[in-house]
């Protein structure tokens, strides 16, 4: 009875004790729980006076989830409450942009104008959000249309959970075929916003996958690709990248054409995306028009569009013609093209009977060629002569633009001009008669030995996107007057010529330069104290193979260039390389750049380069044998965080180098060159097995991988493509295989280990599998 009572008073001592801990447990979960109380305001006028979203919501904190700054809440609107919604958001799946702000055990309070959203409307979101994986039943427009909504106002976390949430909305759409089809898309609701790009790009992602889309057309709605086709094309003054534009070739149009004939109802489903996710640009690039592409132009891609760009497209006349067709309705506010092709003979007739508002087309060259010199005083082209001569060779810059050896003025010394485009002169009328809105734009060089110009001329009447490139010449000076020719300038080429710090001060005073292109040049500091001037228009300034007699002198100068993007350095010889010097970061401020490529000679007595805090680049091309054991010194000690494309040449990673990359966890693609060499440490060490890393491709030389490389490879979740110059292994195949179980293109360009083997294991797996020898 003792040990009973003993047992009893025990239990009882347990009961209690529980009971204490888990209240305790329920007051911290409270006092610790982050809530969101979202209150509905009546809308007096019951009417949205305009489409941002921003003007009818209120804060009573800067939450970074939604557009508006902390814009407190009138007495007067708290009145007009009629419902409020409570938030859990550590229980709530899909993550705001920047929760982790927001603190525990307070309450956060936003007002939403109930013409914007209604009560109903974010709780039958906040149920569907719930649900998920289960699909939806009845998906019709109008509920498509709520949930990007709801999205488009609270700003979520493009995270692994809302793609599953997109990717349930569309599979609710695919699997609701009945419904889908009795859709009121002509619904006037249906554009009632605008949603922003990242959306659109997800939605859009996440249905090809469904439909396995090859990851090559997947690949087309990302930004290397746009980057690449567009620099060439808009430094033309008319053709801005919005974010609301849409990219499409004639791959794109096949892959969906295919699928189309398997599945009939894809289309479908591709029309109901694109009626309610809008484009205001539409790009189309490399299409050569058929009947069969009726079908994807029948979707409701231009039913918004205001902006139609076609370049390099063939049998353009009759894909015209089909936009025309089906864009009655709307009329498309500008038509833009670019070295297309017609199979009519006379498209400036044709292009001439048709109603847009603004039609822009940069001509093809043709077979013909035409040339002129400035000797020729009856040609018809002798004003392009003029205006260059008067503007450029005026009486103060006929002084300071020389020849580098014999310092002579380069106008007397060689006064010929060539001008050359690749038309027949017969054209020359025809463009001249041409009026706004219908633009030509003719590509034409006018050469000379010391200075040329590449340009556009616009109905053989006005100059655009003008190159102008000096060689072998000496530059001190440079007068700068308001003038057609000079306020269209938009990159200057200078090689194999010297130039002061007055000249460079001169260059950014150029009120169109976009970019700069310095190669083989001399740069010396002059006898005055020379002041540069911001600049906010150059975006690109190549530095190759030039020396500077003051490094100092370049770093201020480009100090000045507030919004470059892209910097190229190649440093071959001399002490050319700014990130040398160990001020810079004090002198320099590159907190726009994104793009970074130099190129360097690693010297003993020089040391090695020192990077400032670059707080948005993306792409990193580093050509640079620096020796063993210093790369850990270049990279962990800078913030390269935003960094997702590095591509190494000529580095040697060594034992103290481990770590080196272990704060670059957005990389995407890290590429390292034949030149590059490994050794004395795993290619695994130069990252931190504890992190979670992003990359989707690596490229490597000759390597070794042992477990820890298993390990590390292992834990990569997104890698999809893997290309090695050859490799050995210290464990067995079998764990190779496991290893890149995910990856979907593995290529090898030597000698692999039993290879017999290797080939047994992953050549019926993976369809991207191939050896280079």
């Amino acid at each position: 009875m003792v040990v009973g009572a003993f047992l009893e008073a025990k239990n009882l001592d347990l009961f209690w004790y529980c009971r204490i801990l888990s209240i305790i447990v329920t007051i911290y979960s409270i006092m610790a729980r982050r809530t969101i109380a979202i209150h509905f305001y009546e809308d007096i006028e019951n009417i949205l006076a305009s489409n941002d979203s921003t003007e009818y919501i209120y804060c009573d904190a800067c939450l970074d989830f939604f557009e508006v700054k902390y814009k407190p809440c009138s007495p007067d609107l708290e009145k007009r409450i009629l419902k409020t919604f409570k938030l859990d958001i550590d229980n709530f799946l899909l993550k705001f942009m920047n929760e982790e702000k927001i603190e525990g055990g307070k309450q956060y309070n936003v007002y939403i104008n109930n013409s914007l959203l209604k009560f109903d409307d974010l709780a039958y979101f906040y149920n569907i959000v719930l649900s998920i994986p289960c699909f939806m039943d009845c998906m019709d427009g109008s509920k498509y249309l709520l949930i990007c909504k709801v999205m488009n106002i609270f700003k979520y976390i493009n995270n692994k959970f809302f793609k599953d949430f997109i990717r349930s909305i569309l599979v609710s759409m695919v699997f609701n075929q009945i419904e889908t089809k009795n859709w009121n898309l002509s619904s006037p609701n249906s554009t009632e916003f605008c949603f922003p790009r990242y959306i659109t790009d997800i939605f859009i992602l996440e249905l090809f996958k469904m439909y396995r889309v090859s990851e090559k057309t997947q690949n087309k709605f990302g930004e290397d690709l746009h980057e690449m086709i567009f620099d060439e094309y808009f430094t033309l003054y008319y053709i801005n990248l919005r974010e609301d534009f849409l990219f499409i070739d004639d791959d794109i149009i096949r892959e969906i054409l295919k699928l189309h004939k398997k599945l009939k109802n894809f289309l479908k489903i591709i029309d109901i995306v694109f009626r309610f996710h809008t484009f205001k640009s539409i790009f189309l690039y490399r299409i050569s028009y058929i009947k069969e592409y009726d079908n994807i132009f029948d979707v409701s891609l231009f039913k918004s569009s205001e902006e139609i760009n076609i370049i390099r497209c063939s049998n353009t006349n009759s894909l015209i013609e089909r936009i025309c067709r089906i864009s009655r309705k709307k009329q498309i506010e500008t038509l833009n093209i670019v070295h297309s092709t017609f199979n009519i003979e006379e498209e400036i007739a044709f292009l001439k009977k048709l109603c847009f508002r603004r039609l822009n087309y940069v001509i093809l060259k043709d077979r013909y060629s035409s040339s002129f010199t400035n000797a020729d005083s009856d040609s018809p082209v002798q004003f392009i002569f003029s205006r260059f001569i008067n503007q450029i060779y005026d009486n103060d810059n006929k002084s300071n633009i020389c020849v580098r050896k014999t310092r002579v003025c380069c106008y007397e010394t060689e006064k010929e001009l060539t001008l050359n485009f690749k038309h027949h002169q017969r054209k020359i009328v025809t463009f001249q008669k041409l009026e706004f809105p219908f633009l030509t734009f003719v590509f034409m060089k006018l050469v000379n030995k010391y200075i040329s110009f590449v340009f556009y001329l616009i109905n053989f009447k006005e100059f655009n996107n003008i190159e102008m490139i000096f060689t072998d010449t000496s530059l001190k000076d440079f007068s700068l007057r308001e003038t057609e020719i000079l306020n269209n300038i938009t990159r200057i080429k200078i090689v194999s010529s010297t130039l002061n710090d007055i000249f460079l001060s001169k260059i950014l005073l150029f009120p169109a330069l976009r970019i700069l292109f310095l190669s083989k040049c001399s740069i010396f500091k002059s006898k005055d104290e020379i002041k540069f001037e911001e600049n906010t228009k150059i975006e690109k300034l190549h530095f190759g193979n030039s020396l500077v007699d003051d490094p100092e002198i370049f770093a201020g100068f480009l100090s000045k260039i507030v919004t470059l993007n892209t910097l190229e350095i190649f440093c071959l010889f001399g002490d050319t390389n700014i990130f040398l010097l160990k001020s810079i970061e004090k002198i320099v401020n590159l907190s726009k750049l994104k793009r970074l490529e130099l190129s360097d000679t690693y010297h003993a007595d020089r040391g090695i380069p020192f990077f400032p805090m670059f707080s948005n680049i993306l792409y990193f091309d580093f050509y640079f044998n620096c020796p063993k054991d210093t790369f850990y010194k270049l990279f962990n000690s800078v913030n390269f965080r935003t960094l997702k494309f590095l591509n190494l040449d000529g580095v040697i990673l060594g034992v103290n180098d481990k770590l080196a990359l272990e704060k670059n966890t957005n990389l995407l693609r890290l590429k390292l060159s034949k030149n590059c060499k490994i050794s004395g440490l795993a290619f695994s060490e130069l990252f931190n097995l504890q992190n979670i890393y992003s990359l989707t491709e690596i490229r490597l030389p000759e390597i070794q991988f042992d477990m820890c490389d298993f390990l590390f490879f292992s834990k990569l979740k997104s890698l999809r493509k893997l290309y090695i110059l050859s490799f050995t292994l210290k464990f067995d195949i079998i764990y190779f295989v496991k290893m890149f179980n995910q990856v979907k293109e593995i290529v090898v360009e030597y000698k692999i280990p039993l290879k017999d083997k290797f080939l047994e294991e992953f050549g019926s797996r993976l369809k991207g599998f191939a050896l280079l020898y």
